[in-house]
């Protein structure tokens, strides 16, 4: 399980300069992203569930925008190195009415 909240400053994946690495929210298992705030992300693919290879079960990925910014070159699923056998549950992405 992963859980990742982001509510002030920038969390860069990849350097500062360049910024271009996939950020996972579930890999294997759970995963939880929570932007809010102030708070940027700042990567290439946001891949929701990798459902990565190696697992018995499918990955769940949820993704709460609460204010803050994603900043990224794609929002995907199952991106890289997925299991044959599992199809990953429909990911969640909940957005804050303002």
């Amino acid at each position: 399980m992963s859980i990742v909240n982001i509510s002030g400053g920038t969390m860069n994946i990849g350097t500062a300069a360049n910024p271009t690495s996939p950020f996972y929210v579930a890999s294997r298992g759970t995963g939880t992203l929570t932007v809010s705030g102030n708070g940027v992300l700042s990567c290439g693919k946001l891949d929701i569930s990798r459902n990565a290879a190696g697992n018995t079960v499918s990955s769940i990925g949820t993704v709460n925008l609460d204010g803050g910014t994603l900043m990224v070159t794609s929002v995907t699923n199952i991106s890289a190195n997925q299991q044959a056998a599992e199809v990953p549950r429909r990911p969640l992405i909940s957005m804050a009415a303002r």
